[in-house]
């Protein structure tokens, strides 16, 4: 099996529906996915105590959180998730939030989760909402997702974001 570079890659990545076991691990994810420096296990509790930041992953799950992790053997290497009740968030819309680690990204990894992830919100949410820094490379990532930019605003840290949403397979009803 190769990585989209070509590299020959050892064990297949497996991906799993995220559970309440993943807190600690998401919480590292989010320091990657915020663009934290440094990021990691070291900058966990600066992410806690970010009143923004916070709502990502505190009292995970939480009604309505879905998410998946990207295993390598048994190793957790990426997770993408999904909450309401974010900042961008409209009624009944959850936001995203994804990360890979440094070492496992371009080998498809985020585009499995994905694929997953939009499968498990088509039918229960319209839409999925995000905010991606406007200079991450992450950007063209999301388009090849079918998000389409909706906004520009000001990020926790001063510098500018894209809003971008996905529709989805209409919830069903309940």
């Amino acid at each position: 099996m190769h990585d989209r570079e070509g590299k020959v890659m050892s064990r297949p990545i497996r991906i799993r529906q995220a559970s309440a076991g993943d807190t600690d691990f998401l919480w590292e994810m989010l320091t990657l996915a915020a663009s934290m420096s440094p990021a990691g296990k070291n900058a966990v509790p600066t992410a806690k105590c970010d009143a923004f930041l916070s709502t990502y992953v505190a009292g995970w799950p939480k009604a309505g959180d879905l998410g998946v992790i990207a295993l390598d053997d048994d190793k957790a290497v990426g997770a993408t998730w999904v909450r309401l009740g974010l900042d961008l968030s409209a009624a009944g819309v959850p936001e995203l939030a994804t990360a890979v680690y440094p070492e496992y990204q371009r080998r498809g990894i985020g585009s499995l989760m994905m694929t997953e992830l939009i499968r498990m919100c088509s039918g229960t949410y319209s839409a999925i909402i995000l905010s991606v820094r406007a200079s991450n490379p992450a950007l063209h990532f999301y388009e090849r997702f079918e998000f389409t930019p909706r906004g520009r605003l000001e990020n926790r840290v001063g510098t500018e974001s894209i809003v971008m949403s996905r529709r989805l397979q209409e919830p069903v009803p309940r």
